[in-house]
């Protein structure tokens, strides 16, 4: 089922004006109060089918730091215009940083869909689920409004965000 569910999603973005989305999407999310207020931020890094979130480093007042996968998971190391970037075990481009987090305050979710609970279906390592287990700051989740459905199937180990942001609204989840 849920790979059936990541096949449609990623045909859906290839239609999509990922680009404009991902303009609106920042916007929001630079919007958001928790936003506001937070000094230390984990995005990802995009790739061709994601939301690209990478402008909003361009705020000098916040630290941004990119997952690095080590082993089975992830950890966040710092990043900023001029980090070197490498090609990390997924072929996705990671941070050439020594510069570990230390405490996020907020960490942005990558996802193909997201369902009004909050949920996410990702990419199916389980990477993020592993290391939103132990994490107690806000999660947020940027996501197409067109790929927000009403429930996706989930798992006993998948965690929830506490914001789902598309180009349209921010959904707060209780």
């Amino acid at each position: 089922m849920k790979s059936e569910l990541r096949q449609q999603a990623l045909k859906k973005r290839k239609e999509i004006d990922l680009l404009q989305i991902s303009k609106q999407i920042c916007n929001n999310i630079s919007a958001l109060q928790e936003y506001k207020d937070a000094k230390n931020i984990g995005i990802f890094y995009p790739k061709e089918v994601e939301i690209n979130l990478l402008p909003l480093c361009e705020n000098s007042y916040k630290n941004f730091y990119l997952p690095k996968v080590i082993n089975n998971g992830i950890e966040f190391f710092k990043f900023d215009n001029n980090t070197e970037m490498l090609r990390g075990k997924f072929n996705i481009l990671e941070p050439n940083s020594d510069i570990m987090a230390q405490n996020l305050d907020i960490i942005i979710v990558p996802a193909l869909m997201a369902d009004t609970k909050g949920y996410r279906l990702g990419w199916g390592g389980g990477f993020y689920d592993r290391f939103l287990s132990e994490f107690t700051g806000v999660t947020l989740c940027p996501i197409p409004k067109c790929q927000l459905v009403q429930t996706l199937p989930k798992e006993e180990h998948d965690k929830k965000c506490n914001y789902i942001v598309t180009e349209y609204d921010i959904i707060k989840i209780l």
